[in-house]
């Protein structure tokens, strides 16, 4: 189970480590050094939407030279706070270009819709920084900042913007504490906006807006 918490940003100025560590201190945490990485994920769907419909996502990542398939469930939404049922495995280079998800991901697929009838529907870049959240030396949380692009394959249109992810550690304990005491120190810095949608919601969303508002697609 994923267990994080979603916040807009309006800038996309990353605080410096220092500044993070003076807000974590605050609250009994400690912050480890930045960590910028790159994803490169692809979404993927049938022409009826039958995974939307169902409450899954299902993606490709490419970051760090490795290729992940993962599936996330609709979940709970609560303010700012996702709880989320993930799946996310490697896929190895032998699989099969048409149905390359593994077994543990393909099966749920299989539920709704065949595997091989699956197409790209969004394309998102994320520039990522994060940072490792500490307490008593033992790691957490991760803090996300991220920078988004988003488009639909073989479209111009484009939509960008940041967000701020709080993700809790499996074995963290009181999940609902840990994230109230991160929201306490990430509030002395910048304006917290909760988030109640995914990346995935809110390229659709923003995206779709955009085709309805331009639809010459003149950038308008």
């Amino acid at each position: 189970m994923e267990t994080e918490a979603k916040y807009s940003l309006a800038t996309d100025e990353v605080p410096q480590a220092e500044e993070l560590g003076a807000a974590f201190a605050a609250v009994g945490l400690t912050v480890g050094p930045a960590r910028t990485v790159v994803h490169k994920d692809r979404y993927y769907d049938d022409a009826r939407l039958s995974l939307a419909r169902s409450g899954y996502a299902v993606r490709r990542r490419m970051a760090e030279g490795e290729l992940l398939a993962t599936l996330k469930t609709l979940g709970v939404v609560q303010g700012a706070v996702h709880r989320r049922e993930e799946i996310e495995l490697p896929i190895p280079e032998s699989a099969d270009p048409w149905d390359p998800w593994p077994e543990p991901i393909a099966e749920r697929i299989r539920t709704v819709t065949d595997p091989r009838a699956l197409r790209g529907t969004f394309e998102l870049v994320i520039e990522r920084t994060s940072f490792e959240i500490l307490e008593d030396g033992r790691p957490v949380a991760v803090a996300s900042f991220d920078a988004v692009a988003a488009r639909k394959p073989q479209s111009e249109r484009s939509a960008h913007w940041n967000e701020l992810e709080v993700e809790i550690a499996d074995d963290a304990g009181d999940a609902a504490a840990l994230l109230e005491r991160t929201a306490d120190a990430l509030a002395r810095l910048m304006p917290l906006v909760p988030s109640q949608q995914t990346k995935l919601e809110r390229a659709q969303a923003v995206l779709l807006l955009g085709a309805a508002l331009d639809p010459d697609g003149d950038g308008a």
